[in-house]
């Protein structure tokens, strides 16, 4: 189990990993969601902004 970079309430910069979704933008991350089959650490992230949610994973998360 791999430790997690984010915090829950942390604000971050989302850049979705397939080009051409939709999502990017500042979010904050809402709760911790099981770990990928890779081990790649998943969240649940809201915008900003508007109320559109969104699963992460960590490597499309940066610090805002």
């Amino acid at each position: 189990m791999s430790a997690r970079n984010f915090r829950i309430g942390q604000r971050v910069n989302y850049r979705p990993a397939v080009r051409g979704r939709k999502g990017s933008g500042q979010y904050q991350i809402i709760r911790f969601l099981p770990q990928r089959k890779d081990g790649e650490p998943e969240y649940q992230i809201r915008h900003l902004d508007e109320e559109e949610e969104w699963v992460a994973g960590e490597s499309e998360l940066r610090s805002a």
